[in-house]
């Protein structure tokens, strides 16, 4: 049996992810998650092209055959760990680094 994305947003069925596993069958998304998640891809699809069928046939040559492609970008993204090196305070124009927090400045 396959997971239900009934009621969940696009972008709750990208953070989930399970729509790039081997196997999956994309018909169990509604016609938004599908323009949704080929969006998140780069996927441009023209609102004339709204339509399930249209947008499975486009999920095959763009998401499907390019499944192990996208499920190693994926992975390597889960890898990176965010850091405040090169940010810079909006007040101070202080690397963040070394400024304190200040809070309820006006």
């Amino acid at each position: 049996m396959s997971k239900s994305f009934r009621g969940l947003s696009s972008t709750e069925v990208i953070q989930d992810g399970t729509y790039l596993d081997e196997g999956f069958d994309p018909k169990t998304l509604t016609v938004a998650q599908l323009g949704g998640v080929l969006s998140h891809h780069g996927i441009i699809v023209l609102d004339r092209n709204r339509q399930k069928g249209n947008l499975l046939d486009i999920w095959k040559t763009g998401i499907t055959d390019l499944g192990e492609k996208l499920r190693n970008e994926r992975w390597r993204n889960k890898q990176i760990v965010a850091s405040r090196e090169g940010i810079l305070d909006g007040l101070t124009g202080e690397p963040i680094e070394n400024s304190t927090v200040c809070v309820g400045v006006k």
